[in-house]
């Protein structure tokens, strides 16, 4: 089968407080079966979810003193190594006696998880979500399953020309002028960048509501793709206060930073984690609660949005489809992946 994601690459399995203490769940990563769960250590460890006695899948087990115990004849399997620890009613273990383990790594509230070849899994190349242990700073980290392709979540965040017609009750403003945002498309040394600018123009309900703008407004978003992440660095000033390079000091800036991680489930679903921080009103809890609803509210209006497409191109494969200006980065985007994927399966057939 053709591939349709990239391996060798750090993806988000959960966020942090997803992996408990003394439990297992399951998660589908790139069509493998993942268990997640914590060593003895409290260490999160991801094992393949399947008992290598039976087959049946270690998330329906228990962890007991931080091993996975097998529900159906309680097999015992090392989180770390994979390999089983205990057998009952025998001392001996066959070396046949283990599952594959995944390289994860716990950083900033999220786990990120390793598909690939273990050998090049360095976690200095995992992305940085600084924002989740910046005081001041208020988020709340979620997960949603979509039913769709993850290139086609990439692409909406890509191209935010789809806020005005949209989300038109929350994030919104005016459709004509997000279509014709000053848009600037960069390669950068992980991935592409997207700069849309908006100079005196309406805020969107979501901005009036969190913001309290009375007025016109001078909005931007920053947009940072890279396999698996999109970052978008967003700000909104009352119009004519100096944009998003020469803000001046002391204007208030309704800045929000979004966090996306996209994890390809399966072909035809995708794991969306996301995470919106914001310094406005984070020492506020009731604050902090109505920005993730709304903000939580726009993007049920996105899955659905996504999961119609993604639907209806299954139902009439191969019809064409046409381009336009703001799917440039869209369009690098997935172009970079395409080569990336390429490489990938050029050394796996060589290494055959």
């Amino acid at each position: 089968m053709e591939a349709y994601c990239l391996k060798n690459t750090w993806y988000i399995a959960a966020w942090t407080d997803e992996v408990l203490e003394n439990a297992v769940f399951a998660r589908t990563i790139c069509d493998e079966p993942v268990a997640l769960m914590r060593d003895a250590n409290g260490v999160a460890r991801a094992l393949e979810d399947r008992c290598a006695h039976r087959g049946l899948p270690l998330s329906q087990g228990q962890v007991i003193n931080g091993q996975v115990r097998c529900r159906y004849h309680g097999a015992e399997f090392d989180g770390c190594t994979g390999k089983c620890s205990r057998i009952p009613g025998q001392a001996t273990i066959p070396a046949a006696a283990k599952v594959r383990t995944y390289p994860v790594v716990e950083q900033d509230r999220a786990v990120w998880i390793w598909m690939g070849d273990p050998e090049r899994a360095d976690p200095s190349g995992i992305p940085r979500f600084e924002l989740h242990r910046e005081p001041g700073w208020a988020c709340r980290p979620t997960h949603q399953l979509i039913r769709a392709d993850h290139q086609l979540i990439s692409d909406n965040l890509m191209d935010l020309t789809h806020v005005g017609f949209v989300h038109v009750g929350t994030l919104g403003g005016d459709p004509e002028h997000h279509a014709n945002a000053n848009l600037k498309v960069d390669r950068t040394p992980h991935g592409v960048r997207v700069t849309r600018i908006m100079q005196d123009t309406v805020p969107g309900p979501f901005h009036v509501r969190q913001g309290g703008f009375k007025g016109r407004v001078d909005r931007w978003q920053i947009i940072e793709y890279r396999p698996g992440v999109v970052y978008i660095d967003s700000g909104m000033t009352d119009a004519g206060q100096g944009g998003p390079f020469e803000l001046r000091d002391g204007v208030f800036n309704l800045r929000k930073v979004l966090y996306n991680g996209i994890t390809p489930e399966t072909a035809h679903s995708s794991h969306y984690f996301w995470s919106m921080a914001h310094q406005v009103g984070a020492d506020r809890p009731e604050y902090v609660e109505g920005f993730f609803r709304e903000v939580a509210a726009t993007f049920a209006e996105d899955l659905d949005i996504i999961e119609a497409q993604y639907q209806r191109r299954r139902d009439l494969p191969g019809r064409p489809t046409f381009d336009r200006v703001s799917d440039a980065g869209g369009i690098q985007s997935r172009r970079l992946l395409a080569r990336l994927m390429s490489e990938e399966q050029e050394v796996s057939r060589n290494a055959a």
